[in-house]
């Protein structure tokens, strides 16, 4: 997968860093006085590259807010084979226009329950409730096919996660976790989402590389247990990524209330 770096306050996303900037425009420099037309600059060739060959990427739609790196994954993601869109709506940095564009197409669309009716809003969808559980599935079921996505995750924080597997004319699948939030103390919740999409993605790539869909013979509910429990460790170690304890993991997953 390929993921943008975490942006400082100098560097948006998507940019060169100035040693590389300088590397770059020598690179470019040279191609262009032997005379052949550069319409791609070396490092977009590199970001391109590396797209293509990814089995999927991953993009949020903090990465949106700011021109340059929307640019650029505008013109980068095309070469995805998948693409997994994280929404993550802050305000003020929502631009719906974009935000809906980018919805469009993607393979994996995961979103919180609170996000899930704004996103359905965005693109003239009906809205449903917030906490209503019939209302989340056909929401889910209705992003999907107006987006052409493979799978609609939606989490709820503390109370685990669902999944929405299309299989076509607005069919699917609906499954569920309640989480294992009374399984660990939560100590730093940074990177527990992220450590939750990771796994879930996964369990959903297919075998086949140019399969649209999910993994043949999928068992939802397993995957999001799975992915449900590594969040669980995550939030429960300090920093956003500690190293894995496949023990600990299993641990969580066998707890019962």
């Amino acid at each position: 997968m390929v993921t943008p770096r975490t942006p400082s306050t100098s560097q948006p996303r998507g940019t060169c860093s100035r040693r590389s900037r300088r590397a770059c425009a020598r690179r470019g420099a040279a191609s262009r006085r032997g005379g052949d037309h550069v319409t791609i600059h070396p490092c977009r060739q590199a970001l391109l590259s590396a797209v293509a060959a990814a089995r999927c990427v991953v993009h949020g739609s903090l990465a949106l807010r700011a021109p340059v790196t929307r640019s650029t994954l505008v013109s980068v993601v095309g070469a995805a084979k998948r693409r997994v869109f994280d929404v993550n709506l802050r305000p003020p940095h929502v631009d719906e226009p974009a935000i809906a564009s980018a919805a469009a197409g993607a393979w994996l669309i995961k979103l919180n329950d609170d996000e899930l009716p704004e996103l359905a809003r965005m693109l003239g969808l009906e809205a449903g409730a917030v906490g209503d559980d019939a209302a989340e599935r056909a929401s889910a079921a209705q992003l999907a096919t107006a987006t052409g996505a493979a799978a609609v995750c939606v989490t709820r924080g503390a109370k685990g996660a669902a999944l929405w597997v299309a299989g076509g004319e607005g069919e699917g699948e609906w499954s569920q976790h309640s989480g294992f939030a009374a399984a660990v103390d939560a100590r730093d919740t940074i990177g527990a989402g992220d450590s939750f999409l990771a796994s879930l993605i996964l369990s959903l790539l297919p075998d086949e590389p140019a399969s649209p869909g999910v993994r043949h013979e999928l068992d939802a509910t397993d995957a999001l247990a799975r992915a449900c429990a590594i969040g669980a460790f995550v939030a429960s170690m300090p920093g956003a990524t500690p190293k894995h304890d496949a023990d600990a993991i299993e641990r969580i997953r066998a707890f019962a209330p």
